[in-house]
């Protein structure tokens, strides 16, 4: 039953050492092996990894990265990985107390195509006394396909470490290095795709820290924008599996809440994004986003109610890092 904990890492070394614990903390009854492949960092990192491969010999196990990129760092945790389960993690977030043994109880004696899943939380530098905000498709699911569908719709993220995974499942599926965003969504649709149940464990717990104002305008240069399109047009993969009004409905929600991501830059990129939810069939932009937005766009209309949410998204953002 013990598990491989996967995290690849890139200059986190201010990071690097709470994740780690996070880690560690869950007990070596659960974790057969903790697998660390550094992508090229530049600060301390390969220093702090040094360390804790001393302290930790037969666990803990570090590897440079032969390539460039998360996902191929990814990909080399998981040759080098023994483990019956399969836990990733990056190297920037932290593992709640007894995240794995509380999953790994709710898989005991299920089959080999059962994944687990858990909720989040985000969080800057203290996990202390954050309170989670479920999400819809925090709950049990006997058909996957409708997690999908209820995430897509609006329903919640899976985060990358939510998920505790069969090694079977991780052996059909690998971290393809072509797309540069949205790597997880992809990777996770093809494990979904190929699990039979899916099953929520309530007393576990991941800590995801927030990104920075700085991180979250690298992924508006166009390259990354249209890799973040072309995953969304990937995901109509299921379409062979299943059809349905609902499914559709689902992945046009994606392409709507790219508009608005985008909104007002990248007309062209827009644009193709609107003719994909016209080719799924839905005529015209589906209802999107929370609460607050649709009541917005009901009342001023959907690009104005855009522009008014960027605003208050961005006051939020600083507000959170200034804090």
């Amino acid at each position: 039953m013990k598990v491989s904990v996967i995290i690849p890492n890139f200059n986190n070394a201010i990071y690097l050492s709470e994740c780690i614990d996070s880690v560690v903390n869950q007990g070596f009854n659960v974790v057969k092996e903790i697998i660390i492949v550094d992508d090229h960092s530049s600060d301390a990192s390969w220093h702090i990894l040094s360390k804790y491969k001393k302290k930790y010999p037969n666990k803990i196990h570090i590897f440079k990265n032969s390539k460039k990129g998360v996902q191929s760092a990814r990909n080399l945790g998981f040759e080098k990985s023994t483990g019956k389960y399969i836990q990733w993690l990056d190297s920037d977030d932290v593992l709640g107390p007894n995240k794995i043994s509380n999953q790994l109880k709710s898989l005991l004696n299920r089959e080999k195509n059962v994944i687990s899943f858990c909720g989040f939380v985000h969080f800057e530098n203290d996990t202390k006394d954050l309170i989670p905000k479920p999400n819809i498709v925090w709950r049990n699911y006997n058909n996957p396909i409708d997690w999908l569908i209820d995430s897509w719709s609006g329903g919640g993220m899976g985060q990358t470490a939510c998920w505790l995974t069969p090694r079977e499942l991780c052996e059909k599926s690998f971290w393809d290095e072509k797309w540069i965003i949205n790597q997880d969504g992809i990777y996770f649709l093809e494990i979904i795709l190929k699990s039979k149940t899916i099953l929520f464990t309530n007393n576990a717990i991941v800590y995801y820290r927030k990104p920075k104002i700085t991180n979250i305008s690298r992924q508006k240069s166009k390259p990354v924008l249209v890799s973040l399109l072309k995953s969304y047009k990937y995901y109509e993969k299921i379409l062979k599996i299943t059809d349905t009004k609902e499914i559709r409905k689902a992945l046009a929600v994606n392409y709507a809440n790219f508009i608005a991501y985008v909104y007002p830059n990248f007309k062209d990129l827009q644009s193709i994004a609107k003719k994909d939810i016209l080719l799924l069939g839905i005529k015209k932009i589906p209802s999107f986003g929370g609460k607050r937005f649709r009541i917005l766009r009901f009342f001023i209309g959907l690009y104005p109610a855009i522009k008014l949410s960027k605003k208050i998204n961005l006051y939020k953002l600083k507000h959170f890092e200034n804090k």
